[in-house]
């Protein structure tokens, strides 16, 4: 009969997961459970009924959405430059920005960490950032996998999941000709093009994490829980301001964006010099100053916009839906 080995912990990984605990409670919701309270370490518990009638009234046929990944480049570049403050952040941002994209309220956010060589100091600076990131993202960070030990290389993955009414689910289908741009501004590269930039760029540049653009977004969606106004969003992530498109558009239905309409950054003109990068290759790579894009009822885009400067957000009309197939200029 094969044997079942329960999964063990270190004193040391104990200590570390111990004295990071009120970082992480800080970010609790009342959904969350202790896993301690069932014996259990390393688990996350979360419940979503623990206000039965707010929730009732929020959802009705809830969805949960997942995703999962790591930080890999970005992690390598941290580590050359012993800093550490920001890669937690960037982990969370990047995922959380992918469930909002379907109208998802992020649930919780559960991490796992290998420091390797690194030693408890930047495992705990590293928790801490995604513990910030968190709490602005209004999602709860619950107790994941944290290792001292192994593997000798440092690694940094985890998971965000969040909720959405499945009617509710933004899915592109309600698209029409008309509909317009909104471009949220992005804070550097985020997590494009690393390997590319690496030669060019310094660490601080590198290391500047992923906006997170959960508040401002969050707001618009619960502003208009009954008219469609927000048609479709997507989070610039791989391949570019150019990549996205055809996954947000219904068939027949193309993205003509406004060239001049918004600020490139000088650091990306910085890059295609020094890369020899042509603009076609530029735009399937880097998110050239867009980070996020919603797509909105024209009628609608100045309210919406509002919305999102009182959150912080740089945002501006960078183009409309019309009849085509994927991405147009004009």
């Amino acid at each position: 009969m094969a044997s079942h080995k329960s999964k063990t912990t270190t004193t040391a990984d104990g200590e570390l997961a111990d004295s990071l605990r009120p970082v992480m409670e800080r970010t609790h919701s009342p959904r969350v459970i202790d896993a301690r309270d069932v014996g259990a370490r390393g688990l996350g518990l979360f419940r979503l009924d623990y206000d039965e009638a707010l929730f009732q009234r929020n959802y009705k046929e809830p969805v949960l959405v997942a995703r999962a990944g790591g930080v890999g480049a970005k992690l390598a570049i941290a580590r050359a430059a012993g800093r550490w403050d920001t890669i937690g952040a960037d982990l969370v941002a990047a995922y959380v920005n992918e469930l909002i994209c379907v109208g998802a309220e992020p649930l919780f956010f559960l991490p796992c960490l290998h420091g390797g060589e690194l030693g408890p100091g930047p495992l705990a600076e590293i928790v801490k950032s995604i513990a910030e990131a968190c709490t602005r993202a209004g999602c709860s960070l619950l107790d994941g996998d944290f290792a001292t030990a192994s593997p000798a290389t440092p690694a940094l993955s985890g998971f965000a999941v969040g909720v959405v009414e499945r009617r509710r689910v933004l899915d592109g289908r309600h698209t029409r000709p008309g509909d317009v741009v909104i471009g949220l501004s992005s804070d550097g590269l985020h997590s494009q093009g690393l390997e590319l930039a690496r030669p060019v760029l310094d660490a601080d540049e590198l290391l500047r994490p992923t906006r997170l653009y959960a508040p401002g977004v969050l707001d618009v969606l619960g502003a208009y829980r009954v008219k469609r106004v927000v048609k479709a969003m997507a989070h610039i992530a791989d391949g570019g301001l150019g990549g996205p498109w055809p996954a947000v558009l219904p068939e027949g239905l193309a993205v003509r964006l406004r060239r001049g309409s918004w600020d490139i950054p000088p650091i990306f003109q910085l890059l295609a010099d020094r890369g020899g990068l042509d603009n076609i290759e530029m735009m399937n790579t880097f998110n050239m100053g867009v980070g996020f894009v919603m797509i909105v009822a024209p009628n609608f885009a100045k309210p919406v916009m509002a919305r999102l400067r009182h959150h912080g957000e740089r945002c501006g009309i960078i183009g409309k839906v019309v009849k085509g197939d994927g991405l147009e200029w004009a």
